[in-house]
């Protein structure tokens, strides 16, 4: 095997030198199915915030300006992204620009066809 240095190797490396963007976390909701008394983000799950959250449309635009700009480490949170009704469009979208993709949630979403959508 050919040995090669973390400069070489590293993504991380590789986007300093190019000064890339290396990580966005996402917030990409108030929405979650739980009500923990501990959360920092429950005092925004009402009605009104949730009414102003991002269009789809707003979302996919924004992923593509963060991937165009060299982004490879693309995180989602919120509340819980999996409680949004197009999640499922927005991952897809995430995962065709190629980044490398993380979900913070509870898991209490998570059905057949979503967790065949992340294989």
């Amino acid at each position: 095997m050919k040995y090669r240095s973390y400069g070489q190797f590293s993504l991380h490396q590789h986007c300093l030198r190019e000064q890339h963007t290396k990580a966005c976390h996402f917030e990409i909701t108030y929405r979650c199915s739980l009500d923990c008394p501990y959360c920092q983000s429950a005092c925004f799950k009402k009605p009104a915030l949730i009414r102003r959250e991002l269009s789809t449309a707003q979302t996919l635009k924004i992923l593509d300006r963060i991937r165009k700009a060299g982004t490879l480490w693309l995180s989602f949170s919120g509340g819980d992204p999996l409680c949004r009704p197009d999640f499922s469009r927005i991952y897809s979208h995430a995962k065709r620009q190629g980044f490398i993709i993380t979900i913070f949630t509870n898991a209490m979403d998570f059905s057949p066809a979503l967790i065949e959508l992340l294989r």
